[in-house]
């Protein structure tokens, strides 16, 4: 056992961050994101060109996860994370190139529930995947305030807490 390197957590970002960087106009979308796919960013400024996505993990933990194993050192966990969304606004109706870039979203995801799919459950490492309804919203009249979406997703998957780092 291997006591560094990337933990299965972080395999599983850096998973969901190549795939979301697959809404590309050659894969038929009308955004590209390669190179403009976060994770654990919640702070962007102007030097930032839209449409960007950040992943997040919603800060509370799963507090009831199923144990297995003599010691309980092996469980399911529920991991919830939220995929956040930015586009260009048109000052008329902000929030409608969002709903296209949530589209793009979901329809990416998807792969990972898709059998027939190379990203099924991230190359098999998860148990299974929810995308949750996600929301567009529009900017709150603080200053910065900007249109976003915002999208769950509860992954499942078997972590090893003797040994974080096995896939």
């Amino acid at each position: 056992m291997a006591l560094g390197g990337d933990t299965k957590q972080f395999i599983i970002l850096k998973r969901l961050t190549a795939l979301l960087e697959g809404v590309t106009p050659a894969n038929g979308y009308d955004f590209d994101l390669v190179g403009k796919v976060f994770r654990g960013k919640l702070v962007f400024g102007a030097q930032e060109a839209t449409p960007f996505v950040s992943i997040v993990e919603f800060p509370r933990p799963d507090t009831a996860p199923i144990e297995g194993g003599a010691e309980r050192l092996r469980r399911l966990e529920e991991w919830e994370l939220q995929v956040q969304g930015w586009t260009k606004t048109v000052q008329a109706n902000p929030t409608d190139e969002l709903y296209g870039l949530k589209g793009a979203i979901e329809h990416r995801l998807a792969r990972i529930m898709d059998p027939e799919s190379d990203d099924y459950r991230l190359g098999r490492i998860i148990d299974r995947a929810r995308i949750g309804p996600g929301v567009v919203r529009a900017a709150t009249p603080q200053t910065a305030g900007t249109e976003a979406l915002y999208l769950p997703l509860i992954i499942h998957y078997t972590h090893n807490v003797a040994d974080p780092w096995a896939v």
